[in-house]
């Protein structure tokens, strides 16, 4: 099985702090991360967790098509349709796929 790229954990890792900031609501957090989303491809996960990782970029509406400014307006106006209890879990699955990919390397 391939392992996931260095660059997925430490882009996460970053991400993961991000997403911690005391005092702002996650939902605010999520949407100034959404660079995040287009850089880490699935191509840079292993196989069992690019679908995952595909999968929560297509929760928050992220699309390929889209780059810069359109891409934080397209997750914007998704995320605002998530409650805090949705972001938490997307939070949470997060989190989850990076603590395998440090499984894994």
């Amino acid at each position: 099985m391939e392992k996931s790229n260095i660059f997925a954990y430490a882009e996460l890792q970053k991400l993961i702090l991000n997403l911690e900031s005391p005092g702002s609501p996650l939902k605010k957090l999520i949407i100034s991360q959404a660079a995040y989303f287009h850089i880490l491809e699935p191509k840079y996960f292993s196989e069992p967790l690019a679908p995952r990782w595909e999968s929560i970029r297509e929760r928050m509406g992220y699309s390929e098509a889209q780059t810069g400014q359109l891409l934080r307006s397209t997750v914007q106006a998704k995320m605002e349709l998530l409650s805090e209890k949705e972001c938490r879990e997307i939070t949470a699955k997060i989190k989850e796929i990076f603590e395998e990919i440090k499984a894994e390397l």
